[in-house]
């Protein structure tokens, strides 16, 4: 899986900070092959892919269930990975119709900006049936509206059963995103973006988790989006 094919993530500390992250994004080599979007983790891609841990998303601690995230692009695609601890043997999850509630169930998302501004940007989930919502949020600081129509037509997704849970892959045609400055983007261009799940293995009380820390149980709080900056290739490890 992502965990052990990337080997062990980079461990945050444990307490919230205010400082924002940054995840520079390597560039597939020339000539290397994409992963294929079957939500294995095992291509050769991966092993390039820039790594993030996921921590509570209001304090900073550690989850109970871990999650470890991946990003990889090339001028085609940003290249989402997701690897889900899940000590239950079947997720909480049931909703098959694309848009629906997903978060009031399991899922993993991922929220951009290419422009970096902070009042519009997509919204973007997978469950682990493989049920995709995808979405423009409009966000004044006060309330956000879903636009639901928006849909992110050559996205690619998929979802696999792993021995510690569950992974999911997502391929982002980067030219869907019109806002960003250049598409495809350029070295060195920056984004805004966050990383999260929702695990409900204990009922009554869901665990939320993050990339850059929301600071409150809030995922649209776009202030504390992080920052994605597309890097140059990497040598393969």
């Amino acid at each position: 899986m992502l965990c052990d094919i990337l080997l062990a993530a980079a461990v945050a500390g444990s307490a919230a900070t205010s400082e924002l992250p940054v995840l520079v994004c390597p560039k597939l080599p020339a000539g290397t092959a994409p992963p294929t979007i079957d939500g294995r983790l095992d291509d050769p891609a991966w092993l390039l892919a820039e790594r993030a841990e996921l921590r509570l998303a209001a304090t900073g601690e550690t989850p109970r269930q871990p999650t470890t995230a991946g990003l990889t692009w090339d001028d085609e695609y940003l290249y989402v990975a997701f690897d889900c601890v899940d000590a239950d043997t079947e997720p909480n999850a049931t909703m098959i119709r694309r848009d629906a509630n997903l978060w009031e169930e399991e899922v993993v998302e991922v929220f951009l900006s290419p422009s970096g501004e902070l009042h519009t940007y997509a919204e973007l989930e997978v469950n682990p049936l493989n049920t995709l919502f995808d979405a423009m949020i409009l966000n004044n600081g006060r309330r956000t509206q879903v636009l639901r129509d928006w849909n992110m037509e050559r996205i690619r997704h998929a979802v696999a059963t792993t021995s510690t849970g569950w992974s999911v892959e997502m391929a982002l045609p980067l030219d869907e995103f019109y806002t960003a400055p250049h598409a495809p983007p350029k070295v060195g261009d920056e984004w805004r973006m966050n990383l999260y799940r929702i695990d409900r293995s204990e009922p009554g009380a869901p665990e939320l988790s993050s990339w850059s820390q929301t600071l409150i149980p809030n995922f649209h709080n776009a202030s504390r989006f992080g920052y994605l900056r597309f890097g140059d290739e990497r040598t393969p490890r």
